[in-house]
């Protein structure tokens, strides 16, 4: 049983690492951003990362930068063939890419 983090936690670590990414997206300008449509559980919906590293105000000013061009599924069991997680697995991947 894992214990869950308090909102002070919770507030911690997305301060640090919306900072860490916001640093890394200044630093490395990457062309091209895909990220995962994932739930952290069955009836949550989609986690939003752009929302939730957007509180830290560098984060949001280089995102600014990123327009949605489209959406691809890539099917997780090509990941996992010959293991016990060897099942389709369907996940979308929304991509950005840079405007200049």
């Amino acid at each position: 049983n894992q214990k869950r983090l308090s909102k002070d936690e919770i507030a911690h670590y997305r301060e640090k690492y919306s900072r860490l990414v916001a640093e890394d997206f200044q630093h490395y300008k990457p062309g091209i951003v895909l990220l995962g449509r994932f739930r952290l559980s069955e009836s949550a919906p989609w986690f939003d990362f752009v929302r939730f590293f957007g509180t830290d105000p560098t984060f949001a000013a280089e995102w600014e930068n990123y327009a949605f061009d489209r959406t691809i599924e890539i099917n997780n069991r090509i990941y996992y063939r010959g293991t016990n997680l060897d099942r389709d697995d369907i996940i979308p991947f929304d991509i950005y890419r840079r405007k200049n």
